[in-house]
């Protein structure tokens, strides 16, 4: 058995400590896109609503970590996941170049729903602990709701995107 922090850990608790530290990553990727996605919103309405999810997704990153701590292990980054910087990066270079609103919401849903999953799955884990569930299982009934809310808003845009087009409604 390992010793971190002066706590003798069981296997569960580095497993629960992995697959917590992958949905704090995951919640600062969907942080990242929603605060990208506040700060190019053409609407006041819509971007303090991206910037309100940005921080409740830091809120519950935090959440993670602190249930990560109380195991004994070391939290994860705050910076996302590699994969995830890499795609801000690419995302700001093209943000430069040409800024749109909808292009931004879109990867704000797409982060969203990607989020959603994995947060499913580690509810599908059997080897995840009470309390590695628990936490998890408050993240998701937070973030459900309202990544349904940022597709209805995608959803909406993409209509009425649709509805101005000169080829509509053909």
């Amino acid at each position: 058995m390992a010793e971190d922090h002066g706590l003798t850990r069981r296997p569960t608790d580095a497993h629960d400590i992995r697959v917590l530290n992958d949905l704090q990553a995951a919640l600062h990727d969907s942080a990242a896109s929603l605060e990208l996605a506040a700060r190019d919103s053409e609407s006041d309405p819509r971007s303090r609503l991206f910037a309100t999810l940005a921080e409740e997704r830091a809120r519950l990153a935090r959440d993670l970590k602190t249930v990560v701590l109380s195991l004994g292990g070391s939290p994860a980054d705050d910076g996302g996941s590699i994969l995830s910087k890499a795609r801000r990066a690419v995302s700001d270079i093209g943000h430069a170049l040409l800024r749109d609103e909808s292009r931004d919401l879109d990867a704000a849903d797409d982060s969203e729903t990607a989020l959603l999953r994995r947060l499913d799955a580690a509810l599908d884990d059997p080897d995840l602990s009470d309390v590695a569930r628990a936490a998890v299982r408050r993240a998701r009934a937070t973030v459900g709701g309202e990544a349904d809310d940022i597709h209805s808003l995608r959803e909406s845009l993409d209509s009425r995107r649709d509805a101005e087009s000169p080829l509509f409604p053909y």
